[in-house]
């Protein structure tokens, strides 16, 4: 997972990039390129390896898997952003997909996207998180008999 230091210098590197959008022309014109800002990293495809949502780093699972259950993931569904994460213009279409949004836990979600979660909430997500991969998360083996009780509990849908 990312330390801090690595956060902020990959932010300060990648926030105003010349990005593309989905909704750039490509005239292949340098004047009339865009520079964009990048709001977060997505991970979209299905079996794709996940984005880091703030650092853009890949973690070393793929998306619709167990192991992703190791990290704390939201929908994005303001329609904002393109489907890469890229601000969109007050002129261009809304994005009408959600997008899907990987962090290493629920405060580097809060700290990145400046909102406060209950911490009833934060604690669930811990508490889960122990009871599928066991005290040490990020190297801990996945239980699967314990993810079929959490769903007989109603703790995970």
């Amino acid at each position: 997972m990312s330390t801090e230091a690595e956060t902020i210098e990959q932010l300060e590197f990648t926030r105003f990039q010349p990005y593309d959008s989905e909704n750039d022309n490509h005239d292949n014109n340098p004047e009339n390129d865009i520079v964009r800002e990048r709001a977060y990293y997505t991970s979209n495809n299905l079996m794709d390896y996940v984005r880091n949502a703030l650092t853009g780093g890949q973690y070393p699972y793929r998306s619709g898997t167990f192991d992703t259950l190791r990290l704390y993931k939201v929908f994005e569904t303001t329609g904002t952003c393109d489907r890469n994460g890229v601000v969109l213009l007050p002129t261009e279409k809304r994005n009408n997909s959600p997008n899907i949004l990987y962090y290493d836990s629920p405060e580097q979600y809060m700290k990145h996207r400046k909102v406060k979660l209950q911490q009833s909430d934060v604690n669930k997500w811990y508490e889960r998180n122990t009871r599928l991969f066991g005290n040490r998360v990020d190297i801990g083996k996945f239980n699967k008999e314990e993810y079929h009780q959490m769903i007989k509990e109603g703790l995970i849908q």
